[in-house]
Parts: structure tokens; C-alpha cells; sequence
């Protein structure tokens, strides 16, 4: 599976971040954070359909998986195209807003 650190156009429309880049560049001085994405990156290469818990809502269609314990990760697999895009990384307080 390839990974896609892009913004996908109309797949989120989050008040507190303009692309992915904007949230990673968010949580970049966090080590435990760095550390665990790198693994959780790893998995989705894997297999991202065994990864994370599928959402609902004005989510619908997207996938939540937890990063150091407090901070999610919102992903799109696709699995036709065998490319993960990654969406948002946030504290678990604001990413489902």
C-alpha cells in the first residue's frame, strides 16, 4: 500500500486546519507523537483495513486509528487504487469536531 501525505479535495472540512500538512506541522515537537506515527504508517502499509475503527457522521467513509494514546489519526483507505490517505492528525479533542 502507498501512502499519501496530500490533501484529498472534499474529504475534510475541518474548522482548524487548512491540509494535512498544516496538522503534522501541529504535533511535529512531540517525540512520542513522531514515534508512533511512524509505526502506525508502517501498519497502514500493511494493512489498513485491520487499522483503526471506521467513523460516522459527517466522517462517514473515513478511518480513525489512535496515535499516543491522546491524538488520532484520520485516514482513506483505498483499497481499488492500494493507496492510504492521510487527512488529519489532531488531540482526540479536536479532530471530530
Amino acid at each position: 500500500m502507498t501512502i499519501c501525505f496530500a490533501s484529498v479535495p472534499d474529504t475534510l472540512d475541518h474548522p482548524a486546519y487548512k491540509d494535512i500538512f498544516d496538522s503534522f506541522h501541529r504535533v511535529r515537537d512531540n517525540s512520542k507523537v513522531n514515534a508512533e506515527l511512524a509505526r502506525k504508517i508502517k501498519r497502514l502499509q500493511a494493512d489498513p483495513l485491520h487499522v483503526g475503527g471506521w467513523l460516522s457522521g459527517s466522517l462517514h467513509g473515513k478511518k480513525s486509528t489512535r496515535v499516543a494514546q491522546q491524538y488520532r489519526l484520520i485516514f482513506i483507505p483505498n483499497e481499488r487504487e492500494h493507496i492510504v490517505y492521510l487527512l488529519l492528525i489532531d488531540h482526540r479533542k479536536h479532530v471530530y469536531e
